[in-house]
């Protein structure tokens, strides 16, 4: 507080006025402080989603050669099958011959 006498003679007071300095993040006046904060925050935020970009492109290049990987053994079992079909549908009597002795084999174990 500053003291000052006044023209009658008595001592006044007076507060002086402080200012405020109000900063942004980087320390340039003007914001207020919670403005600064959000700045900060939306800063974080950017970061982040910048790292959850990364993360889900390598999870889908991921999923990408898994479901390439799982289509190449699909095929080839779907190719082996088809040539077991071809080789049972050539020699149908073999084909019969061998259910007859499973069912048969089937039977007697089940007894």
């Amino acid at each position: 507080m500053n003291r000052a006498i006044d023209g009658a003679g008595r001592v006044r007071f007076s507060r002086a006025r402080k200012r405020r300095r109000r900063f942004h993040g980087d320390g340039r006046p003007g914001d207020p402080p919670r403005v600064a904060a959000m700045g900060d925050g939306v800063e974080r935020a950017i970061a982040r989603a910048g790292e959850l970009e990364t993360l889900v492109a390598n999870e889908v290049a991921a999923l990408e050669r898994a479901y390439s990987d799982n289509e190449v053994r699909i095929r080839a079992l779907l190719q082996d099958i088809a040539h077991q079909r071809d080789i049972w549908s050539a020699r149908p009597s073999s084909a019969q011959r061998d259910l007859r002795r499973a069912r048969s084999t089937c039977a007697t174990t089940s007894r």
